[in-house]
């Protein structure tokens, strides 16, 4: 069981000190929202010095995003255009992966879906070149991956 529980919940069951930052003071408006949201009950304070215009990736991770379509693939009419982030935000993508084939291991209970996987790096890749080609430097250690599955995590 402890294995299933949060890093900072087993040190803090083990009298570790830890203190709770009131402030979202790193990522670009919009990015947090979410995890706030939904973790924090919407407790923890966006810092007011935090400008979209301070995040460069963020910049080019919102016109990235305008170039694609509302399922997600090369656009090809501005009728089908993914809705942009509101002013001042530059908001996440979600790769939904419904209807799509989900395998479970044998005598296990760990999932996979390597069409999700293959989709994430397709994206990876389209924004990689975006980047390059407007000149943004973008580093492995720029992106976050959320996955469902811990099989992922393994995915090359």
């Amino acid at each position: 069981m402890q294995g299933r529980l949060p890093l900072l919940t087993r040190l803090r069951r083990r009298n570790w000190p830890s203190w709770m930052q009131p402030e979202q003071l790193r990522m670009c408006p919009g990015m947090f929202y979410l995890a706030n949201h939904v973790f924090y009950n919407n407790t923890i304070k966006i810092g007011s010095h935090l400008k979209v215009a301070n995040f460069p990736i963020s910049i080019a991770f919102e016109r990235w995003c305008s170039t694609l379509n509302s399922s997600g693939m090369a656009n090809t009419t501005a009728s089908t255009t993914m809705k942009p982030s509101p002013s001042g935000e530059v908001l996440p993508i979600f790769i939904d992966g419904s209807n799509s084939f989900c395998y479970r291991e044998s005598n296990g209970t760990s999932k996979g879906n390597a069409d999700f996987v293959n989709l994430t790096c397709h994206y990876l890749d389209s924004f990689k070149d975006y980047c390059e080609k407007n000149q943004v430097v973008l580093k492995n250690e720029d992106i976050a991956i959320v996955v469902p599955y811990l099989k992922h995590a393994r995915s090359p």
